[in-house]
């Protein structure tokens, strides 16, 4: 016997003969051309204006995502948008489609806040070596030094 055979086939299992809190995992969901489309067309029928209207909906995404110091905020707008198409191709009907994505953005950013709150922290906080700068601070501070070399040489002449 192995793994496999324990796992229940999906197709065999009616997940409403399940107990309460216990489901089937679904396989991993990828966009495919057929949940663009039908994203595209919740946007508008012309395909030209809905894919200017993604766009849009996309920056003003990430935007929200940078407004909430989000680190990734392309990924976070990613996730948004997959979310969104995989509803829609699932038939869910959406009525205001950018409160809806407002809704999905908020989700994935408190998704994303649990998943920073988990990230390992230094065993000895009094241990400096042990903790790693991240590398926008190291790119700040060095055009940092470099303004102010820049301000002190402008001065001493």
């Amino acid at each position: 016997m192995t793994l496999g055979d324990l796992q229940p086939d999906k197709s065999s299992v009616d997940e409403a003969s399940l107990p309460t809190g216990v489901s089937v995992p679904r396989a991993k969901w990828s966009l495919t051309k057929e949940a663009y489309d039908k994203l595209l067309a919740c946007f508008s029928v012309d395909e030209e204006e809905a894919s200017k209207q993604l766009l849009i909906a996309y920056l003003k995404l990430i935007r929200f995502f940078e407004w909430h110091a989000c680190n990734s905020p392309e990924i976070c707008a990613d996730k948004t948008i997959d979310r969104a198409a995989r509803r829609i191709d699932e038939g869910e009907r959406i009525d205001n489609l950018m409160g809806y994505l407002n809704g999905i953005a908020n989700n994935v950013f408190r998704e994303w806040l649990k998943g920073r709150d988990r990230a390992p922290l230094p065993l000895d906080p009094t241990d400096q070596d042990s903790v790693v700068p991240p590398a926008e601070d190291e790119e700040h501070e060095t055009q940092l030094n470099l303004i102010c070399v820049m301000l002190i040489q402008h001065f001493l002449r």
